[in-house]
């Protein structure tokens, strides 16, 4: 195999793992179920009065006590000698004197009196000549 067909062939491969990977990532963004469990009722409602299925009650009391865990273990982070020891080294930023312009859009002054400079001179000049009176009174001989 020459070395054109094996650049060949290698490209392929990446092409295929590049269209494989946007489609795992689009199958995961968009068409996967999210696996969260759902919380079910632990009430099973028999002829009128309530009966508790001790199987989702302990469950549902494991999942709290784990949580709760979680939330202290959270807060006791806070109090650790590791986490007290954390120094600030945080630097006040002055704020800087304002030095830009009302208009950051706007044309400048320089480019304004080239585009000026630039127009006057590709405007061809015209002379200004004396156009005839016209007069409104009729003439003398008309009536």
């Amino acid at each position: 195999m020459d070395l054109q067909n094996q650049k060949k062939l290698i490209q392929k491969i990446g092409i295929g793992v590049g269209i494989l990977a946007v489609l795992v990532l689009v199958y995961y963004l968009f068409f996967k179920k999210d696996t969260v469990p759902v919380v079910q009722s632990t009430a099973n409602v028999v002829s009128g009065s309530t009966m508790v299925d001790n199987n989702q009650a302990s469950n549902t009391l494991i999942q709290l006590t784990q949580l709760k865990q979680a939330i202290d273990g959270e807060s006791n982070v806070l109090g650790t000698p590791a986490f007290k020891s954390l120094i600030n080294f945080s630097v006040d930023v002055s704020p800087e004197p304002y030095g830009g312009r009302e208009n950051p859009f706007a044309e400048t002054p320089a480019k304004i009196k080239r585009d000026a400079e630039a127009k006057k001179a590709t405007t061809p000049s015209y002379e200004q000549t004396a156009a005839p009176v016209l007069s409104t009174t009729p003439p003398s001989g008309a009536n």
